[in-house]
């Protein structure tokens, strides 16, 4: 699962993404609830470079891919540590 094999897995991923991004800003519009917005938006964002990363569909930017993916993580895990934690 590190790397999946072939660029179907990464259009899955790619399509994952979307769904989780819908759900985010559908959860900030509507509910009010941006910290959980901000998290799901973000697990979107990190999902959506890996995808594209696996796919290989913009090979001229694999490194502001990773940069974004790796961003995108560490703000998650903050989200999720401070939803977990109660402070939002």
């Amino acid at each position: 699962m590190f790397h999946p094999s072939g660029s179907s897995a990464g259009k899955g991923i790619l399509v994952f993404a979307l769904i989780m991004l819908a759900l985010g800003l559908w959860t900030g519009v509507s509910r009010r609830a941006w910290t959980d917005a901000m998290l799901w938006i973000a697990i979107a964002i990190f999902l959506g470079s890996y995808g594209a990363i696996s796919a290989d569909l913009l090979p001229r930017f694999r490194r502001a891919l990773l940069i974004a993916g790796l961003a995108a993580g560490v703000l998650a895990f903050a989200l999720a540590l401070i939803t977990m934690l109660g402070g939002a």
